[in-house]
């Protein structure tokens, strides 16, 4: 069918097509009951003012209007889907944008959830992740295929740690340790570099006074997060005669196309924080301006790329 379309397609032609080849999007994705629902949270037991309780309360019933769950079963044959073989009931992050699970998203609220006393939905969660390890290696930045390209911060087995903290479940920690330790392997073995530098230091003798400079070379791992995993190149003209090769998002690839044509027109926030070669979506934000793009070669963790142009407002 896509064959089939005119070479100067308009924008109703686009739109026909989708409508008859694709389902809405979110159909994959339907409202879930929480199976450990509580209308007695832990947290509130100790708080008698009744104003924050009411508050409390009224947080904690957010829990039901963001749980989700997969849902394929409508498919025919040979039919695909972009969502990622999700098997437990999860929590979105908010709002209607956000169909699927996000990594370090899910790490917050697995912290919200043990508060709320809904233990079970947190491990499902939990699982889903450990799951996705066995499959692709990693945890993908979010439940779609067009995430499986990147990761985020590896925040998986400080999940498994709080919740262990508050269930003393050592039979799901137990089941979850093979998967934490692919998953820091993985890290340690593709998304780790060694970083040798010589740093200078002094010695102090026992009444504080300096006696002597010297110098250590040191070799320490830093960690990359946020970069492609399997970068592919697009090209992007810059209008200058030369064509820069961006990284750009598939699941945003013209906001971010956008962002990289126009964020350098003028001096901004951005200024000095963003080269205009070799760039790559740094973060998943979700709000313009706050993607941020950086060279392949600050892809390192480390000190924000925002040090040298924010200042703290007096």
């Amino acid at each position: 069918a896509f064959n089939q379309l005119p070479a100067n397609a308009t924008r109703d032609d686009l739109a026909k097509f989708v409508s008859d080849n694709f389902h809405p999007a979110g159909s994959d994705i339907k409202q879930a009951e929480l199976d450990d629902w509580t209308d007695d949270p832990p947290f509130l037991r100790g708080i008698a003012d009744p104003v924050l309780r009411g508050y409390g309360m009224a947080l904690h019933n957010q829990w039901k209007g963001l749980a989700r769950q997969r849902n394929t079963d409508f498919l025919c044959d040979g039919c695909e889907t972009s969502l990622l073989p999700i098997k437990n009931t999860f929590v979105v992050g908010g709002g209607n944008s956000t169909r699927e699970p996000r990594y370090w998203d899910t790490y917050y609220i697995v912290i919200g959830l043990v508060k709320s006393g809904l233990t079970s939905t947190a491990k499902g969660m939990m699982q889903n992740l450990l799951d996705l390890v066995g499959i692709y290696g990693f945890v993908p930045t979010g439940g779609r295929i067009y995430y499986t390209d990147r990761s985020e911060p590896p925040l998986l087995a400080l999940m498994v740690k709080n919740y262990y903290e508050a269930t003393l479940d050592l039979e799901f920690v137990a089941r979850a340790l093979p998967m934490i330790k692919a998953e820091h392997k993985y890290w340690d073995t593709y998304r780790s570099v060694n970083v040798t530098y010589t740093r200078g230091y002094n010695t102090s003798s026992s009444l504080g006074k300096r006696q002597s400079d010297q110098f250590q070379t040191v070799t320490s791992k830093t960690t990359m997060f946020g970069p492609s995993l399997f970068q592919t190149a697009v090209q992007t003209a810059s209008g200058d005669g030369s064509d820069n090769e961006g990284y750009l998002r598939p699941e945003s690839y013209s906001a971010d196309y956008t962002t990289f044509k126009t964020q350098f027109a003028a001096a901004n926030l951005f200024s000095t924080a963003i080269p205009t070669d070799n760039l790559y979506a740094a973060t998943e934000a979700g709000t313009a301006p706050s993607v941020q793009y950086a060279s392949l070669e600050t892809a390192m963790a480390g000190p924000s790329l925002f040090s040298t142009s924010l200042r703290r407002r007096d």
